[in-house]
């Protein structure tokens, strides 16, 4: 993931198309590997199809810059309506649910943890969806090769691509980890019980339950 983050800030910079659809192939091979990765043939398939759809951007020349504007708008719209989705009635919020793998059902079922999870869930979906609706709008604004100049609109107000950059493969992956950070350091104050391990730890035990924190369990 952090190559593809480092990859799309490099495409964005240069608007360059060659980086560009590397990019997007990149992050299409990250998508289809949880779903093809487990197979026997999955690995070489995803790498396949990935470097397809390279060929295919670049034969598309400008198209690829302009499809570049996507991903940040459409990764975090897609956790927000993970988060928002699991908090739907008769589901378990996400963050609780993540708990129960990781701590067990007794540490999850206590009125105080679910309380707590429940409104974290919250204001990750929240958090989420704006940052999704920030970079939709930085999108449309963006010149060149936005999404409206997309299109053949000029935008009423142009924004700088490498301003658009700065923020879309930059500062806007930064906010949710500023925001992991700042809730890892809070919630020992704020959760009777809870411990804060390091975050190395979290990630490692976020990779290992991540194949059961995919389903939606009612």
């Amino acid at each position: 993931m952090l190559a593809w983050v480092g990859l799309a800030h490099w495409a964005g910079h240069y608007d360059n198309r060659w980086l560009s659809a590397a990019a997007l192939a990149m992050l299409s091979g990250l998508i289809l590997w949880p779903w093809l990765g487990q197979y026997r043939f999955g690995g070489i398939l995803a790498a396949c199809l990935a470097a397809l759809l390279a060929g295919i951007l670049v034969l598309l020349g400008p198209a690829a810059a302009v499809l570049m504007t996507l991903p940040p708008v459409l990764i975090p719209a897609a956790l927000a309506l993970g988060f928002a989705g699991s908090l739907r009635c008769g589901r378990q919020a996400l963050i609780t649910r993540f708990v129960r793998i990781s701590e067990g059902p007794e540490r999850a079922e206590q009125a105080e943890v679910v309380r707590y999870t429940r409104r974290l869930t919250v204001l990750w979906a929240l958090l989420l969806g704006v940052l999704a609706l920030v970079a939709l709008v930085l999108a449309l604004l963006a010149v060149p090769n936005g999404l409206l100049q997309g299109f053949g609109w000029m935008p009423p107000w142009p924004l700088s691509r490498t301003v658009w950059n700065a923020w879309a493969n930059g500062y806007a992956y930064a906010v949710p980890g500023l925001a992991f950070l700042l809730e890892w350091w809070l919630r020992p104050h704020l959760l009777s019980g809870a411990t804060s391990p390091p975050p190395w730890d979290f990630a490692r035990a976020l990779w290992r339950h991540w194949p059961e924190l995919r389903g939606t369990p009612r």
